[in-house]
């Protein structure tokens, strides 16, 4: 599947300003480099020099690539994923990624401040069941530092989610990691409103200069010094994605993981609620405020198994999926939790555990594809997927997949399972709040459109 990305010429101005603010800082990667591999030439470090290839090279690999994929085309080419996740009840779940996005390079002001040269942009579809062979879709655009809107959207009923999102356009925010879709009624909408606009501003002398009046007057009460009409012209991109499965064409099984979560994730649940609903609930307050609570109550048995079972909790669904087995590795060691566990559930924790280090295995080998059996890497059939795409994009694919494994499972596609901290950010990426956001947005990138 491909989509259609739409980004403004205000916005293309500004991403294109981050990613050149980007590649001006990791050029400095380069020169270090160059020096400490000068040095050790020049003392004859036989033993330092292999040390230098195998772990400082080794480590700059990613910014290098992403620095040289930067500097040849840019905002252009785009990786994108399209994972097929199940539901928390009765519904399945899809989450769009897309990787190499520069909307942090530049601070407010405007300084070299690069944040990095690639990250991970997402929308996440939940799907119902629907009479006949149709199902319903929903969507939760991410908005206000990549964290997805309260309300979901409705894109109706469909056989596909190819189907669902036939017409949309995806939109990205400039300034902060969001991402969006835009349906068609709605771009639909955006053209009559112009449309309508435009005939009016035309249709008088007095009128050009009432809406030039008012225009310069928000320019100077934002500080955005450009003249812009409400309706800036875009531009378009196409961008493809890797699928579930085309990750098992790499040897990477997402349904054979996730499966392993949820199994274990439902002995959990189960084993929190043997301890009663109300010890649950006040559980949920421990962990949140265990300090203040540590106080008043002693710590009885029962405290110490849900404290447990909420660490546990963590390691699924609150923990970098990559950093998961040496969590396990320890969890299960653990003496309390030899004795909340059967041998068959800790059984379970290890075989995940070594799945997950199979997985790392894996991608760490495609990196190393990727760079000295270049050959062999292209003729796999994920990578021709991406043909049309330069050298160095098909090369970032292991790293953006390392980046996907770096992010947890909330917030891949399971925000219900976040922390109450971030469960609270959410509401300021609301609806009701994103237009203050937006124009927030606006003012902030005033220095890059003077």
């Amino acid at each position: 599947m491909k989509m259609k990305v739409a980004i403004t010429e205000r916005e293309l101005k500004y991403e294109e300003k981050s990613r050149d603010t980007v590649v001006e800082k990791y050029e400095t990667t380069y020169d270090e480099l160059y020096q400490k591999l000068e040095n050790i030439i020049a003392e004859r470090d036989t033993l330092e020099l292999f040390k230098f290839i195998q772990s400082d090279l080794e480590r700059q690999k990613y910014l290098i690539m992403t620095h040289e994929w930067a500097k040849e085309k840019g905002l252009s080419e785009m990786i994108g994923f399209l994972l097929k996740l199940p539901g928390l009840k009765i519904e399945e779940r899809y989450v769009m990624y897309t990787f190499l996005a520069f909307s942090k390079g530049l601070s407010v002001q405007g300084v070299v401040d690069a944040d990095h040269p690639g990250d991970l942009e997402r929308v996440i579809f939940q799907v119902y069941p629907a009479a006949g062979n149709l199902k319903d879709y929903y969507f939760l655009n991410t908005a206000a530092h990549g964290f997805p809107v309260l309300m979901k959207d409705d894109l109706g009923k469909h056989k596909t989610l190819e189907d669902a999102v036939k017409g949309c356009e995806v939109f990205l925010q400039p300034g902060d990691h969001a991402m969006g879709l835009l349906k068609p009624e709605e771009l639909t909408t955006r053209i009559h409103f112009e449309k309508v606009y435009t005939r009016i501003i035309n249709s008088s002398t007095f009128m050009r200069l009432f809406v030039d009046g008012l225009a310069r007057f928000f320019r100077r009460l934002t500080g955005i010094l450009r003249p812009h009409s409400p309706f800036d012209a875009k531009r378009y991109y196409e961008f493809y994605f890797l699928s579930s499965e085309e990750l098992k064409g790499l040897e990477i099984d997402l349904d054979t993981y996730m499966n392993q979560i949820f199994d274990l994730d439902r002995r959990l649940q189960e084993k929190i609620k043997e301890r009663g609903k109300f010890k649950y609930k006040l559980k949920k307050n421990y962990y949140f405020f265990r300090n203040w609570i540590a106080k008043k109550f002693n710590r009885t048995k029962i405290w110490n198994e849900l404290l447990q079972l909420n660490k546990f909790e963590d390691i699924l669904w609150r923990t970098p999926i990559f950093l998961q087995d040496n969590e396990l590795s320890e969890y299960r060691k653990e003496e309390l939790t030899q004795v909340i566990f059967s041998k068959e559930e800790i059984q379970m924790m290890e075989q995940l555990e070594l799945y997950i280090a199979k997985m790392e295995v894996r991608v760490d080998l495609l990196k190393k594809m990727s760079f000295e059996e270049q050959d062999k890497y292209f003729k796999l059939d994920a990578i021709k997927k991406f043909a049309d795409l330069s050298v160095w994009a098909k090369i970032a694919v292991p790293s953006a997949i390392d980046t996907l494994f770096s992010k947890t499972l909330w917030d891949w596609a399971y925000p219900e399972k976040s922390p109450l901290g971030k469960k609270v950010f959410r509401v300021f990426s609301s609806p009701a709040s994103f237009f203050f956001y937006r124009f927030i947005q606006r003012y902030m990138i005033r220095q890059v459109q003077a």
